[in-house]
């Protein structure tokens, strides 16, 4: 699928976070970066389609609340620059006081997004700047 100079490849199949990454990695693509309000319409559009979640190139796995892209650049969405995350995310979920170490994020089927455990088994979205699919 073909959006803004970048081919799509939505995953049906399910793998942890850094798996898929690995996998977007392999076929010289990223997991995707939804840098922009056109790119998230893009994304929403296609997975509300879908019962389901897929990763994003999204995580704060190196340090705890510093939100970056598989580029490493900064998300800078979290506090008043919330971006698209449901209300109270990313909340590195505790329950019973066990913490749950949501690093990575997560697009839902309406377009929000959310941070859940790296380790869960979700599909992806590949991302490969090109001209033609």
């Amino acid at each position: 699928m073909m959006f803004n100079h970048s081919c799509y490849y939505f995953s049906q199949e399910r793998k942890w976070w850094f798996e898929a990454k690995k996998q977007c990695e392999e076929k010289q693509s990223n997991l995707v970066m939804i840098k922009s309000i056109e790119k998230q319409t893009f994304i929403k559009n296609i997975v509300q389609n879908y019962t389901k979640q897929y990763w994003i190139g999204l995580t704060d796995a190196g340090q705890e609340g510093d939100w970056k892209w598989v580029d490493g650049e900064s998300c800078n969405c979290t506090g008043n620059n919330r971006l698209h995350w449901y209300s109270r995310e990313p909340d590195n979920w505790d329950w019973h006081q066990h913490s749950m170490d949501e690093d990575c994020a997560v697009i839902k089927a309406n377009g929000g997004w959310s941070d859940i455990r790296c380790s869960d088994t979700e599909r992806w979205i590949c991302e490969k700047q090109t001209s033609v699919c």
